[in-house]
């Protein structure tokens, strides 16, 4: 390999060339400067440029994005000290101007992390020749391709990642040929797209799919991917329903998903058909998320039901803080959309205990799950039908819906909880009545604008059912809704409403009422909620709380919420006065 270290630091340079040189890389030249690197790639081309970023007389910024071409060095590896920011920006740059590898190599680093970075454009390399002697489909493999029905469809399944349980799958094409096997979509798409061919591609995958999951479950979602320029054709909404019902497939099962470049300006067409697909219940997703050019305003008007997050923002999240909190971002604002929401491309156990932990819905990806065949699916499902699942408690928890989006979203993630027993949702007071009488309810959720309304009169109903508790989420400790209720909980909003419906899961199974006597602050906690509750009140962060205890600081905080909460207080501050006076 033809390597070129670029640093102006002789003992940093000098320290590289000894570590490259165990590694087994002896053919490697120094440069100290811009101005004398520019010199010497036009001699020869490199297949890997380490450079830093900080030099005297040219940056390694300006060398990189002014001198340097493709041409010259296939491979880039980012130098430097400086922020996070400026490498990733650097790494950016490096990327729009088409060199072959790009990474970062964040100073100091040892010669593992060196090591590891070789390896990386050396794998890199070799998919490269892989991938070249992969076939193309000529245009006349493709049209034998649907002529000779060559069209398949391949599955890869979704995991809720609360349960653990398989609840749907996405529909893949492949075409299969007589010489070269099962040829992948990167391999044909862009060839389909310029036969304009891509609603043969839709009907076949649709119709096969469609069939081939009615076959074997009627409780898998499937999802398949639908391309922009289909939306705008004005019977794409009545042959995706026709095609359901032709195969006795639940049309609102399907999932179709658009990515997120494809939903800027539209056309009335395009508007149509996704209100008419909503109207007949087939859900809508964003795909690939974070990548396009959708607005928020897209996001709100346009009717999805699903997020998904893209595979560049999952990839290496469990340790990229930036990643970490773009997803978290994509997610929170998922939920307070009342999007499902899901990761793609979860490659590792370290991805998936992540992501679950954040609070994401559906894990699809390589670790739990590579595109399969129909029989394969058949048999995962089998698998996890066989597992006997904890039954769901009798108890009923009525949730007044106050027709806003945040009602609904609310609404959404409370189904998901199986703690809270069976829920039934009402808009009416007429309704709550009926079930209030008709059902053994338990507790009331609902925000306190259903009180501020007077959509529901409950004070006039709810002196007749004395152990129903109304546990009420409000924006303000101020919020005088509900006054004159016994058995009221009031639960202050979170910024999220993951964290708002935690703190309502834990009100719910273990709040009995509103005030608690300073004397039983103790008993109220469990052993483990009395010990981060004692750390909590001694200064100790999070993260160290988690190193003591040998969990993730995520659970900390989870604890640390049912513990406020239990407690009837909302800050650490109340919680050392309310400590300090059980003792």
């Amino acid at each position: 390999m033809n390597i070129m270290i670029i640093e102006d630091d002789r003992i940093q340079s000098t320290g590289l060339k000894l570590q490259l040189a165990q590694l087994g890389y002896t053919d490697v030249t120094v440069v100290d400067n811009g101005i004398s690197a520019h010199k010497n790639l036009g001699r020869t081309r490199f297949d890997l440029i380490f450079c830093d970023i900080r030099m005297p007389q040219m940056d390694g910024i300006t060398l990189l994005s002014e001198y340097v071409t493709p041409n010259e060095a296939k491979g880039v590896i980012i130098m430097s000290a400086v922020d996070d920011n400026i490498l990733e920006i650097t790494r950016g740059m490096c990327n729009l101007n088409k060199f072959d590898f790009v990474d970062v190599l964040k100073k100091p680093f040892d010669i593992n992390q060196l090591s590891n970075i070789v390896d990386s454009f050396n794998n890199f390399t070799a998919e490269e020749i892989r991938e070249a002697e992969l076939p193309t489909l000529s245009n006349i493999d493709i049209a034998e391709a649907f002529e000779k029905d060559r069209v398949i469809v391949h599955y890869q399944p979704q995991f809720d990642f609360r349960t653990g349980q398989l609840i749907g799958v996405e529909a893949l094409a492949r075409i299969t040929h007589e010489q070269y096997g099962v040829v992948a979509p990167d391999r044909f798409l862009t060839q389909v797209e310029d036969l304009g061919m891509l609603d043969k591609l839709y009907n076949k995958v649709l119709d096969i799919s469609t069939e081939e999951i009615a076959s074997i479950s009627t409780e898998l979602r499937l999802s398949v991917n639908i391309n922009r320029q289909l939306l705008e054709e004005q019977d794409v909404c009545n042959y995706t329903l026709a095609t359901c019902q032709k195969n006795g497939f639940i049309a609102n099962k399907l999932t179709l998903e658009l990515t997120e470049d494809q939903t800027c300006d539209g056309t009335p067409a395009f508007y149509a058909n996704l209100a008419r697909l909503r109207l007949n219940d087939v859900e809508l997703a964003i795909d690939d998320f974070g990548t396009g050019y959708a607005s928020l305003d897209q996001l709100i008007d346009l009717p999805f039901t699903e997020l998904k997050i893209d595979r560049n923002f999952i990839h290496g999240i469990a340790n990229d803080y930036r990643r970490q909190q773009l997803a978290s971002m994509a997610l929170q604002l998922a939920q307070g959309l009342g999007l499902t929401c899901v990761a793609e491309g979860v490659e590792d156990q370290a991805t998936w205990e992540f992501l679950r932990e954040l609070g994401i819905d559906v894990c699809q990806g390589y670790y739990t799950g590579k595109p399969m065949l129909l029989s394969e699916i058949k048999d995962l499902d089998d698998l996890f039908s066989s597992k006997v699942v904890p039954s769901i408690s009798e108890s009923y928890t009525l949730f007044l819906d106050t027709r806003t989006q945040e009602s609904s979203a609310t609404l959404k993630l409370l189904l998901k909880e199986e703690a809270l027993g069976h829920i039934v949702s009402v808009e009416s007071e007429s309704e709550m009545v009926i079930y209030l009488r008709d059902l053994p309810i338990n507790n009331i959720i609902t925000h306190s604008e259903a009180f501020q309304s007077g959509q529901f009169n409950v004070s006039q109903h709810l002196p007749m059912y004395p152990d129903v508790k109304i546990f009420l989420l409000e924006s303000s400790s101020l919020d005088s809704s509900a006054e004159g209720l016994d058995n009221v909980l009031r639960i202050n909003k979170s910024k999220s409403l993951y964290d708002t419906i935690q703190s309502v899961l834990v009100a719910v199974g273990g709040n009995k009422t509103e005030y608690v006597d300073d004397s039983q602050h103790y008993a109220q906690l469990s052993k483990r909620e009395l010990d981060v509750a004692k750390l909590l009140v001694a200064g100790f962060t999070n993260k160290y709380i988690s190193y003591e205890l040998g969990i993730n600081q995520k659970t900390v905080s989870t604890y640390k919420t049912r513990i406020l909460t239990k407690l009837g207080i909302k800050s650490t501050v109340e919680l050392v006065k309310v400590l300090n006076s059980s003792t």
